[in-house]
């Protein structure tokens, strides 16, 4: 019988009545095959409860499941719901309103039960809020401003509902919505997508705009700098929504935990023109010509006249209500998402019109939005105020799942246990707590604005620098902090983790990942790099090199490039998805599978055959003789990307093609001497390659595919942790080979010790199951050892690497493993080089295009481009 707890907390002081709350709920492989066998009980009441799967086993059997509800609960009490397969009498049932649309020609009606939308399918807008029956878009209602004054308005391409309509239980209902930017006059290059979501018995809804420059990057010598000839500038993004009353009144809250105050004025403006930090003057926000713009300190709030400002402080997270005050039918509310955080903001009425400044109009500079950039906001409209309004979303109930059952479930990588890990943890727990916490570290260079807020500061790399707070260093989720983020949330229940989480996913999305079809295949839809080693980020904002950067910094400075396989993290985006059900998660996850795929195998091109030729001996690549891949942790992020895709989408496809890359990497018979694994600064991420090779592993175990693949990956596994055992040391016993000996080193050595735990688990000899044991357990010790008294372990790349690595010793622990497979012999191959070269050239032949060949062309020889430009091409 299923019973899982569900707990609901509330601390922030306030009653809450049917709240719209969500979440997803994992189960263990054959558990669920029918969501009408499952009801939400509290206590004796079932509660009603839209249900949705996210992805399923391969039995067929649900593997996560998404579930929208309403709750009510008293102010700071907490109480525990239970997902059960035991169901009641529908005469138990909690008696609330669902939401029921139809779908007409020019428009969804959504009729919530509380208030009845209509949802234009051609002009995208918010609600005109003027008194009626049925709000209506408005499609004058978002305006985006360019440089030159030229006005567009979103136009709709397409629009869907995200659930079934036909569902009898539709408590939430979300559209998603994508088109372009238009003027009748002026053509503009810029895309939208939106998100707008309907909540059952509810008057309010969430709004999620997003714009998005698809054009490619004119390639400087590989440099990535604010000012590009492809960049669009805006002055404005605005939401605009006419008031329409004779009589106003205006209750506003400068933060979301102040009271609201009144005012009869005919006119207000809050802006928030910096972070209002300390450091609200970082050179982190310089501008293309290395100027910086911000000249506002925090946020100013304006009555009647910008000249006569009432309070200045630092930080606005504004709630306004608009209407007349005693009349919730005539009464609006408003709320923008990281206001101050994401600034320029600000939130205007001015002649009965209430405008949302997503950029504001009130800044002293433009939008650059960068080829293959995101700008995304959210923000929240309720069109019938209540006294506390929007609190929902302001201060949300806090929801969390029992630890234990999630990891019976298998669905999450690694998840223990980890409670008896004390030292560990507390080095992971400074990333909360220390007075270098991860909050912290954005105060240190303002890592805040639009375009930086959610990424971390990259203070490792200031380690050889006196000034630190100068030296501006980006992150772009290098060893995935994404999902060690949401692996402590779900193990500590602290939402602080979460918040973080949710940070990093969106800056993740939106900026450090290349939007574009139009460059190179190689980096279309990539990732990009960290910003550049030892050196401040100047004018890249996060896009690695910059023309102001010095040249040959360091050794083997490249001095140039774009998105490279050596950077492609997506299981912390895959978490992201199942834990939120953001689908822009799982699409980055898909995205980043595509172009890491197209970096290894190349585009099916003649021109990129040939290329992959003349780099055969190139050691980051795949070897287009042999077919080899790498071992390094490209050729492991690859792998990993696969798994990842996989367990999004449930396609086997993804874990066979993974199966074949292991089987072109390692081989359980292989030479390991001769890979020259001793030589750390160039072959050390032979580690990260395993741990996928693990990770693989630990897949078709839960998926109960023992096959062929499986026994020979387990088999080359084991090879290379017997070398492992035999000779591998933490790198700081020998400083001397390598060229910078920080404490990252030590930091880089659980994945030793994680490594040889795992083939502990996988091994069926009991001696060797002890020996690696206790070979990773010495190497374990000694990280915990250097790193519990190392002044430098709050370094972001340090907690990065651990919160990566978490947990992997407990989960052995607790599997505590004996495996009855025999062992089992694989012959090596026997094709030669000239049969693999020919059936990749055969293949290539088959598909080929002169529209792909001139393609290709075009975007690496300027001159190509520059011809077919004037053929009209």
């Amino acid at each position: 019988m299923l019973h899982i707890p569900i707990t609901l907390t509330e601390n922030n002081s306030h009653i809450r009545k049917n709240e719209p709350v969500e979440v997803s709920i994992p189960f263990e492989n054959g558990k669920v095959f029918d969501i009408n066998s499952l009801c939400l009980l509290d206590d004796k009441l079932q509660i009603i409860c839209q249900m949705k799967p996210m992805n399923y086993w391969p039995n067929g059997s649900i593997k996560w499941l998404r579930l929208a509800f309403q709750v009510s609960i008293d102010s700071n009490s907490s109480k525990t719901l239970h997902l059960s397969n035991k169901k009641l009498d529908n005469k138990c049932k909690n008696k609330i309103s669902q939401i029921l649309c139809e779908d007409f020609s020019e428009y969804f009606e959504i009729k919530t039960g509380s208030q009845s939308f209509r949802l234009n399918k051609y002009t995208f807008g918010v609600f005109d809020v003027q008194p009626q029956d049925c709000f209506l878009t408005n499609e004058k209602s978002i305006q985006i401003t360019d440089i030159t004054g030229n006005t567009f308005s979103p136009k709709i391409t397409t629009i869907n509902s995200m659930c079934s309509l036909d569902n009898t239980d539709l408590l939430s209902l979300p559209f998603q919505i994508e088109g372009e930017l238009f003027n009748p006059n002026v053509r503009s290059p810029i895309q939208f997508t939106a998100k707008v979501t309907f909540y059952a018995n509810k008057s309010y809804t969430k709004w999620q705009f997003t714009l998005h420059n698809p054009q490619a990057m004119v390639h400087h010598n590989g440099k990535w700098d604010l000012g590009n000839e492809h960049s669009c500038y805006f002055n404005a993004v605005e939401v605009i929504i006419p008031i329409g009353l004779s009589s106003t009144k205006i209750s506003i809250s400068p933060t979301k935990n102040d009271v609201f105050f009144e005012t009869l004025t005919d006119d207000f403006l809050i802006f928030q023109g910096s972070s209002g930090g300390e450091h609200w003057q970082s050179n982190n926000h310089i501008n293309h010509l290395k100027h910086n713009p911000i000249k506002l300190n925090g946020y100013r709030f304006y009555l009647n006249t910008p000249e006569n400002p009432v309070e200045t402080i630092a930080r606005a997270e504004p709630i306004i209500q608009v209407g007349i005050t005693d009349d919730t039918n005539k009464r609006i509310a408003i709320y923008i998402d990281n206001f101050w955080q994401k600034f320029p903001k600000s939130l205007e009425f001015k002649n009965q019109n209430v405008v949302l400044g997503l950029f504001s109009k009130h800044f002293s500079e433009h939008l650059e939005l960068q080829p293959g950039e995101k700008k995304s906001d959210t923000f929240y409209i309720d069109y019938k105020s209540e006294q506390k309004p929007l609190i929902a979303f302001t201060s949300p109930i806090e929801i969390s799942l029992n630890t234990d059952y999630l990891i019976t479930t298998n669905t999450i990588p690694f998840l223990a246990d980890s409670s008896s890990e004390t030292e560990y943890n507390n080095i992971i727990n400074d990333g909360l707590l220390s007075k270098n916490n991860f909050f912290q570290k954005r105060e240190q260079i303002d890592e805040f604005g639009w375009r930086n807020f959610g990424d971390l500061y990259a203070d490792h790399e200031t380690l050889e620098i006196e000034n630190r707070n100068d030296f501006i260093s980006h992150y772009n989720n290098q060893y995935d902090p994404l999902y060690g983020f949401l692996r402590q949330y779900l193990l500590t229940k602290n939402n602080k983790w979460l918040e973080l989480a949710n940070d990093l996913a969106d800056h993740v999305k939106n900026i450090d990942t290349y939007h574009t079809t139009k460059d190179k295949n190689e980096y279309n839809g990539g990732l990009f790099w960290h910003t550049d080693h030892y050196l401040p980020a100047e004018t890249a904002s996060h896009r690695t090199y910059s023309k102001h950067q010095s040249s040959n910094a360091y050794q083997d400075h490249a001095g140039g490039g774009g998105p490279g396989g050596q950077h492609c993290y997506t299981t912390g985006l895959m978490l992201h998805y199942f834990i939120t059900d953001d689908e822009t998660s799982k699409q980055a996850v898909l995205q980043l599978t595509k172009w890491i795929t197209c970096v290894y195998e190349g585009s099916g091109t003649i021109t990129d055959l040939l290329l992959a030729i003349k780099n055969k001996h190139r050691i980051d690549i795949k070897n287009i003789f042999t077919g080899k891949y790498p071992l390094d942790r490209g050729t492991g992020h690859y792998l990993i990307a696969l798994i990842d895709a996989h367990e999004v989408t449930g396609q086997q496809s993804y874990l066979d093609d993974a199966s074949l890359i292991i089987k072109n990497t390692i081989h359980p018979d292989d030479d390991v001497n001769s890979r020259n694994l001793s030589n750390v600064e160039e072959c050390w991420f032979y580690t990260v390659f395993l741990q996928s090779v693990v990770r693989y592993l630990l897949t078709k175990e839960s998926l109960n595919q023992l096959d062929n693949s499986f026994l020979y990956a387990r088999s080359a596994l084991l090879h290379y942790a017997r070398w492992m055992e035999a000779n591998e040391q933490p790198y700081l016993n020998k400083p001397e080979i390598l060229e910078y000996p920080n404490h990252t080193w030590a930091a880089q050595d659980i994945r030793k010790a994680n490594v040889l735990f795992l083939a502990s688990y996988f091994t069926n000899k009991q001696q060797e199951k002890q020996s690696f044991y206790k070979k990773g357990d010495t190497i374990y010790q000694y990280v915990i050892e250097i790193l519990s008294v190392e002044p430098t372990r709050y370094f972001t790349r340090i907690l990065s690497i651990l919160m990566q690595n978490h947990g992997v010793k407990s989960f052995v622990e607790e599997k505590g493993h004996s495996w009855k497979l025999n062992n089992v012999i694989f012959p090596k191959k026997n094709i030669t080089t000239k049969k693999i070269l020919f059936d990749t050239i055969q293949t290539v032949l088959q598909n080929t295009s002169i529209d792909n060949e001139l393609n290709w062309l075009r975007k690496r020889i300027l001159k190509v481009d520059n011809i077919l430009l004037k053929l009209g091409k």
